[in-house]
């Protein structure tokens, strides 16, 4: 999530950790830093699902399968209309990937994160190091397929268990809406507040 804040929005909204989280660079093959060139030049509205697809440990390393669904977050038109992100790929398919993200670090000892707000306060990595993500915009280099195998059925399952059945998704990516189509929900399950002093 701290990577798509910072890729759209600027390197200021990435979560407190992440500098010392990530490497300034992966291997050509696993992607580490957003490209903070090209912030997103309109703002977008409505909200990204993420589902856990698969999480496995070897020693203190940990391999994590996320699928995203973007396909309820939409921009403005000229007309002040809204329209979905998802305008590419195969209609049944769209706004819905699928991410494998690498990370070393201890057995985890707390308990799971909650609350009101929208965004961490303090470090949220810890002793936790990111060694990059896999994405679909790899799939074709040299490496891929050894160092994910399970590419295309981990992203069939990811359209297989999308929030929304086709029909539905596909109204939402047809054409534009109105505003109230792409309602901007709070944070789930969110962050907690700072301790107080």
């Amino acid at each position: 999530m701290t990577f798509t804040l910072s890729q759209n929005a600027g390197e200021a909204y990435a979560y407190p950790g992440f500098e010392e989280a990530v490497p300034d660079n992966g291997s050509e093959l696993w992607v580490t830093r957003p490209a903070l060139d090209v912030p997103s030049k309109t703002p977008s509205v409505g909200n990204v699902t993420r589902h856990i697809l698969s999480m496995d440990r070897t020693n203190d390393e940990v391999a994590a399968v996320v699928c995203s669904y973007n396909y309820r977050v939409a921009t403005e038109t000229e007309d002040r209309s809204y329209r979905s992100v998802a305008r590419a790929g195969p209609k049944d398919e769209r706004g819905i990937s699928v991410t494998r993200v690498g990370l070393t670090g201890p057995s985890p000892s707390m308990p799971p994160q909650a609350g009101p707000r929208p965004d961490p306060v303090d470090d949220v990595f810890g002793a936790w190091r990111v060694r990059g993500m896999l994405t679909y915009w790899r799939v074709g280099d040299p490496g891929f397929a050894e160092a994910w195998p399970s590419y295309e059925a981990d992203r069939q399952k990811c359209v297989d268990k999308a929030p929304d059945p086709p029909a539905v998704r596909a109204e939402i990516i047809d054409g534009t809406h109105p505003r109230d189509f792409f309602p901007t929900a709070p944070a789930s399950p969110g962050w907690p507040e700072a301790p107080s002093q």
